[in-house]
């Protein structure tokens, strides 16, 4: 068995209809950022590459590139874009190897490094403070497509082959992502492997609670949600002790015999990886002929919160219209940036950006669809510095993104965290506490009183709570 963690492991053109409106539904529901222009990244010895992994810092402040090829060459180096006060700098974090590798004890399989591919995905979870796991599975390799699953604990400075040979198979751009408060526990959708007739598309769903080491299907999605490869896939703020959480599986590329192009819906499934279940739904339908993106092209926002968190899942309280999800996703179209809600990333409204006259976001010059990687940091980022993040074959560049004023619960650790109530008023019902430790995202500040969205910790996914108790604080801001 595994040890791992514990240190002691040996587009298509998008038509005008598809774009037409600025006020898709529910989107006055959701907090609009604004981004700055972007500003050029350093240069540094990573570049110029295609067909590499972009993973961001789960804590905010770095962001990991990873493999990928130039000149026919593949490559496994991994690189770190940190952010200061100070500015952006790059770091080699572990160069570029040719791994050599022998078996170890409990099947494990110890080497030097995984071999050098591109169109691979990769994945990074906190440990714990100042410890990073970081993951890499499938991709093309030199000769096939690749079934190996490597993990690291170290920030990606050394590697362990955690299984050979994935049940899934060789997949090239499948969906890889760690439950947020639970690196040990993974999960791996979609992508493209080698069938009987050419090339297969894929809308599978394969969990692992070891890190890597053994995997499970889970049940299939509806008949009519499409096989993809390169899918946004992200996880929804949440309690990460509740059990089931909701995961983002939106857009993606088709390749076959009936369709090939870009997609544009949107599915959630409410997963529980521990208990192995799953439960799917779309989210919305897209009208015919969408414009369409991919986890290449697009990224999710998880910072851009509702106004109000409505009445939860479904449809809001009295039959109103659908609460609307926090986040945005956020897309390239012909160089120009553009935002939409989770449940209709179909009506693209323009990224704000220079000031308060706003206009369209646009990628600096030299960044193609073709080799382009848009990345977020975390919503809980140092609060000033870049966010938004772009790469392309031949290097990155940044913007800075308004966001949600955070805090930290740091009261309530005798009382197994702190009032909740449901409003304002202080005789209002009482919720489930809030753990200390939780992190929260501003949505209101009245005096004493703190109106919050849960982003992760125990506690009611929204509420109001004291920010200090006479002279005890029990929320920081960060």
């Amino acid at each position: 068995s595994s040890h791992f963690g514990s240190g002691v492991l040996p587009g298509p053109r998008p038509t005008s209809g598809a774009m037409a409106g600025t006020s898709p539904t529910g989107w006055d529901d959701v907090v609009a950022w604004r981004a700055g222009p972007f500003q050029a990244a350093p240069l540094c010895g990573f570049f110029p590459r295609s067909g590499f992994c972009v993973v961001p810092f789960p804590l905010g402040a770095a962001v990991y590139v990873l493999g990928g090829q130039h000149g026919g060459k593949l490559r496994n180096d991994v690189w770190a874009l940190q952010f200061s006060a100070e500015g952006m700098h790059w770091a080699e974090v572990s160069p570029d190897l040719d791994p050599k590798g022998s078996v170890a004890a409990g099947q494990t399989v110890v080497s030097s490094k995984w071999s050098g591919r591109e169109r691979f995905a990769a994945a990074v979870a906190a440990i714990a403070r100042g410890r990073l796991a970081m993951y890499v599975c499938g991709g093309l390799g030199k000769m096939n497509k690749m079934a190996d699953f490597w993990a690291s604990e170290d920030s990606g400075q050394n590697w362990y082959c955690m299984t050979q040979q994935l049940p899934c198979g060789g997949r090239v751009d499948p969906g890889l992502l760690a439950v947020p408060g639970r690196y040990e526990q993974l999960v791996l959708c979609c992508g493209v492997s080698a069938g009987e007739g050419g090339m297969q598309m894929h809308a599978d769903m394969w969990v692992s609670c070891d890190a890597g080491s053994t995997w499970e299907e889970l049940s299939r999605p509806p008949p009519h949600m499409e096989p993809r490869a390169a899918p946004v896939v992200a996880f929804l703020p949440g309690d990460p002790a509740a059990g089931a959480r909701r995961l983002l599986i939106l857009g993606g590329t088709c390749v076959g015999d009936e369709r090939e192009g870009l997609l544009a819906d949107a599915w959630e499934a409410s997963l529980d990886v521990g208990a192995k279940a799953v439960e799917w739904r779309q989210l919305g339908v897209p009208p015919e002929a969408p414009a369409g993106f991919s986890g290449h092209t697009a990224a999710f926002d998880g910072s851009a919160l509702p106004s109000e968190p409505g009445g939860g899942e479904g449809e809001a309280a009295g039959g109103g219209r659908p609460a609307v999800s926090p986040g945005a996703i956020v897309a390239v179209f012909e160089q120009e940036l553009r935002l939409s809600p989770p449940a209709a990333p179909h009506a693209w409204a323009p990224c704000g950006v220079q000031g308060d006259a706003g206009g369209a976001l646009r990628l600096p010059g030299g960044f193609t669809a073709a080799s382009l990687r848009l990345r977020f940091l975390s919503a809980w980022a140092p609060p000033s510095g870049p966010r938004l993040l772009a790469f392309g074959e031949g290097g990155a560049a940044a913007a800075e993104v308004g966001r949600a004023q955070l805090w930290e619960v740091v009261g309530g650790g005798d009382k197994g965290g702190i009032v909740v109530r449901e409003g304002q008023d202080l005789t209002s019902p009482e919720l489930q506490r809030l753990s200390t430790g939780a992190l929260v995202a501003q949505l209101a500040l009245a005096g004493n009183r703190l109106h919050f969205r849960l982003l992760l910790g125990a506690g009611p996914p929204a509420g109001w709570v004291n920010v200090a108790l006479k002279d005890k604080e029990l929320v920081r801001r960060m």
